[in-house]
């Protein structure tokens, strides 16, 4: 159990680091925040993915498609939060 807690946490930040990363470089690029943030969200869910269904939950799910189903919606749930809350703070 504290393996798989310490895994989740080293995917996790993983997954971070590769977001802000790919955001900073974007806009750097000149591309818009909002849209920046979009490309950012889609490395870091391939790099989270991978990271969670090979590393962290291995063996736990006999379909890969199930999986990256089911964590997509919950992805997309928390970037929508993420992208409204960027929005909101590009406003002020």
């Amino acid at each position: 159990m504290i393996g798989q807690v310490t895994r989740f946490g080293l995917v996790g930040a993983g997954a971070t680091f590769v977001h802000m990363v790919v955001a900073s470089s974007a806009i750097l690029l000149g591309i818009a925040p909002l849209a920046a943030n979009f490309i950012a969200f889609i490395f870091a869910f391939c790099f989270s993915f991978t990271g969670h269904f090979v590393y962290t939950f291995h063996g736990q799910s006999k379909s890969p498609w199930r999986a990256f189903l089911r964590f997509l919606i919950v992805a997309a749930s928390g970037f929508l939060l993420n992208q409204c809350a960027l929005f909101v703070m590009l406003q002020t």
